[in-house]
């Protein structure tokens, strides 16, 4: 009796995790600003250039439906390209602390390493695990790096009963805003930004 009552709620989980599990979804990540940024003495000064790349190994999807075994099955995509919203983001925080986003000689570029999601499923629920990786360097108008450093973000989404993009959104854009705010904590990124203004 016991046993098929196991049999019959695992059956129940698996229709409840794949739902129409082969069918593409596209979601919208959305980036929330800083309500503590504050303005960087002499920020107003600086101008920045700043370059988005798009590295990573998969780039057509951010997530994956997944069956109750854990198999990646229909594609979660955005509506958005990736590298508009990394973009947005930095552009904001920036802004925000005073920085001229102008095409000035101080180069900010971010390469985009990881924006993902994965399904982790449980007995009874599952969760929604994201990340978000950035290499983030700071290039003066010699052409010289003088900051170099990669930032991560992590999101979840717990007790889901679905593996779909509704569930991975939240659990982005948490990863994106703490992967935006793991750089702006950094004293070094602002006197990075601070020396290749100085370079001639």
């Amino acid at each position: 009796m016991l046993n098929r009552v196991l049999k019959l709620t695992c059956a129940l989980m698996f229709l409840l995790l794949t739902g129409c599990a082969f069918s593409p979804e596209k979601i919208d990540v959305g980036y929330s600003p800083s309500s503590n940024a504050t303005l960087i003495q002499g920020a107003s000064d600086i101008g920045i250039k700043l370059q988005i790349n798009d590295v990573r190994t998969t780039t057509d999807r951010v997530s994956s439906r997944t069956n109750a075994y854990g198999q990646e099955l229909g594609a979660i995509s955005l509506n958005e390209d990736v590298s508009t919203i990394v973009r947005t983001a930095l552009e904001t925080e920036l802004r925000n602390r005073g920085y001229r986003v102008d095409g000035g000689k101080v180069s900010v570029v971010c390469d985009i390493q990881d924006f993902y999601n994965r399904f982790q499923t449980g007995f009874w629920s599952g969760t929604a695990v994201a990340s978000v990786r950035f290499n983030v360097k700071v290039r003066d108008s010699q052409g010289n790096y003088i900051f170099s450093e990669t930032v991560t973000g992590q999101g979840r989404k717990e007790k889901i009963q679905m593996a779909t993009g509704k569930n991975a959104k939240p659990a982005l854009d948490d990863a994106l805003k703490n992967a935006v705010n793991a750089l702006f904590q950094r004293d070094d990124f602002y006197q990075a930004l601070r020396r290749a203004n100085s370079m001639p």
